[in-house]
């Protein structure tokens, strides 16, 4: 029932966005990854960057207002830090970077 409500509320927000291959291949041109690997390529035959790349795109498909981001900067060259780095820093909305302590020494 929650999920009924925030898809009707998403759409009247016009957040919604229905899965259309060239919309999808679109989005997923700005985050540097081509069409043809979108459309026809596994999950399990891309390299880790690549990875990194299609789980920020599927994680702003539907436009959020808060992105959490878990080592994200795991995977990727300098080019794709750069470009994280930037698209951040335009970002309208909220971001969060939990933060990992060591402890030292046995509790």
């Amino acid at each position: 029932m929650v999920a009924e409500v925030h898809r009707a509320e998403s759409i009247k927000a016009g957040q919604f966005r229905h899965l259309i291959r060239e919309e999808i291949e679109a989005h997923c041109a700005q985050f540097g990854l081509d069409a043809e690997l979108v459309s026809h390529s596994h999950m399990k035959g891309l390299p880790g960057g690549q990875r990194v790349k299609v789980c920020l795109t599927a994680s702003t498909w539907q436009r959020p207002h808060l992105i959490v981001l878990d080592e994200p900067t795991n995977y990727l060259d300098r080019d794709s830090l750069g470009a994280l780095s930037c698209a951040l820093k335009a970002f309208q909305g909220g971001h969060h970077y939990p933060q990992r302590r060591a402890y030292e020494g046995s509790h």
